[in-house]
């Protein structure tokens, strides 16, 4: 079997070397993702995520296999302690605690569960991987660098998050978390950027908090309590990492890795593009799904996608997180409520009102691009629209029977009103009298004998009083209608009822006052329907 080798430089070299051991690769890229620290609890569990790129499958005598390691050193190097078999199981203090599982759906991709932290596990795992020839028993191998820290409870030293996204000319804080037991012994802080993800391998410019500094692109947060750093105009610069360190009066805490700042490009030079769905609709109290997918640019392959984070966005590319790895990034409003579902699809659950919204969202690749070498580059999509509605049945109802309460409520308050009126005489009662006997107002007695009702303060009447005393002596006297046909005595006018003072009572209640003389009588005039 022939390999056709190209020789030059040093990758070309080991390409050389590959076809000796008659494994054959087109560009011989190999990388390895893992996060760089995680926070656990002694006697917790700890799930750690490890994904690798490699080219085409080089043929059926060409194996891969994933190792897992630990070191105590700075760095993770081949020749770490093995904490795992062949066959995935735990050797040594692991054994028994360690789990091992491959993505069904992506042969590049593994996972490792330990159970039972203690101190002395790691402190750093590290995640390798290595090809066999099987034909020839040769190995070659490639490794993370750093490899994920375990970070326990209670730990004095700083962490920081691995990667931060912004566009650029919008405003950016980089936190900072150090032990908050030696906030009050805080003498200087000091942040610098480089090119490593080690903090200790390099730095290319540094802020201090108590230097004067005449660029004004950074200051920190809240110096001493809050001493992350703010970048005021985000750039797309060649060096992206941010170290800090935290010195005290007995001694100086820095970060072990960088927070790597990626400014999203939405445009043609992106190697990929993000689609979101324009508009969406979703019930208050119930939940909503917006997608979020990518595409990548000719030229690219997905084989050699590392890693992809997702983030969201509300209300403008540089708004508050909706969706953050880190729940202390996420905005209060929605801590708690979202999740990426899928590869990068944000779930809401408890929609309210308030979330009526446009959300962005951000894609974050990890490609590999040379061995050991990989790039982040992110873009956004042009945002969905969120439209929250209430439910229209549940709304009707409420409205209707908050409407019949109200109803009712009017009702009864206008009816106390009226009988407490009444009780004082206010409103006037009609006149009940004994059909054979009519007295005036001033003959009626104190009290009533069954003959007549005790008048309130006044009653109405349709009748003029002229023809109440005609009534009285209808018998004896008549009502003639005159010669110019004016009304009778007798007739009652459709439009006018009459009201009569009941002046006893009034000197009962107003003892001081004496009722006005001659001025008994009330004419008001109502007009019918017709009029």
């Amino acid at each position: 079997m022939f390999y056709l080798c190209l020789q030059g430089d040093m990758q070309r070299a080991i390409l050389l070397m590959y076809c000796y051991q008659g494994i054959s690769w087109t560009s011989g890229y190999f990388c390895v993702h893992q996060p760089k620290a995680l926070t656990v609890m002694e006697n917790g569990s700890i799930y750690i995520d490890c994904t690798f790129t490699y080219d085409e499958d080089p043929g059926e005598y060409i194996q891969y296999r994933v190792h897992w390691r630990k070191t105590e050193g700075p760095y993770c190097e081949l020749y770490d302690e093995e904490i795992t078999d062949a066959a995935g199981n735990g050797t040594g203090q692991y054994e028994g605690r360690i789990s091992r599982v491959q993505d069904p759906d992506n042969k590049r991709r593994e996972s490792l569960t330990i159970t039972g932290l203690t101190p002395s596990d790691g402190p750093i795992i590290c995640c390798t991987g290595s090809v066999i020839n099987l034909y020839t028993s040769y190995q070659y191998s490639w490794r993370n660098d750093y490899g994920t820290y375990l970070q326990f409870t209670g730990d004095r030293s700083i962490s920081q998050l691995d990667e931060l996204i912004a566009v650029p000319g919008a405003e950016v804080i980089i936190p900072c978390h150090y032990p908050q037991e030696v906030t009050g012994e805080v003498k200087k802080v000091t942040w610098c950027r480089g090119k490593s993800e080690f903090c200790s391998q390099d730095t290319y410019e540094c802020y201090t908090s108590d230097q004067r500094h005449s660029d004004d692109r950074y200051s920190l947060v809240s110096f001493p309590t809050d001493v992350s750093l703010r970048i005021h105009r985000s750039e797309n610069l060649y060096y992206t990492h941010y170290c800090c360190t935290v010195t005290t009066s007995n001694r100086t805490f820095t970060s072990r890795t960088s927070t790597e700042l990626v400014i999203a490009d939405s445009s043609s030079s992106s190697p990929f593009t993000v689609k979101q769905p324009n508009n969406i609709t979703a019930d208050t109290e119930g939940s909503v799904t917006l997608n979020c997918s990518y595409r990548l640019i000719s030229g690219y392959r997905d084989r050699d996608i590392l890693w992809v984070s997702a983030y969201w966005r509300v209300n403008s590319t540089s708004g508050p997180y909706v969706y953050h790895p880190h729940q202390d990034m996420v905005h209060p409003q929605y801590k708690g409520r979202t999740e990426i579902t899928g590869l990068a699809d944000l779930h809401i659950q408890g929609v309210q009102a308030e979330d009526s919204a446009t959300y962005y969202c951000f894609l974050v690749i990890k490609l590999c691009e040379n061995i050991e070498t990989s790039q982040r580059t992110a873009t956004h999509g042009e945002g969905t629209s969120l439209t929250v509605k209430g439910n229209v049945l549940e709304k009707e109802l409420n409205l209707l029977i908050i409407g019949s309460a109200s109803a009712l409520g009017l009702l009864f308050i206008l009816c106390v009103i009226l009988i407490i009126l009444m009780a004082k005489g206010i409103l006037c009662k009609t006149k009940k009298r004994s059909p054979d006997l009519q007295m005036e107002i001033t003959d009626q007695p104190d009290k009533d004998d069954g003959t007549f009702e005790e008048m309130p303060y006044c009653e109405i009447s349709p009748k003029i009083p002229e023809q109440e005393l005609a009534d009285g002596n209808a018998d004896v006297m008549g009502h003639e209608e005159n010669e110019a046909g004016e009304a009778k005595v007798g007739e009652v006018e459709e439009n006018l009822v009459y009201a009569k003072l009941n002046k006893k009572k009034l000197v009962e209640r107003n003892p001081t006052q004496d009722p006005i003389q001659n001025e008994e009588i009330i004419y008001t005039g109502i007009l019918s329907p017709a009029n």
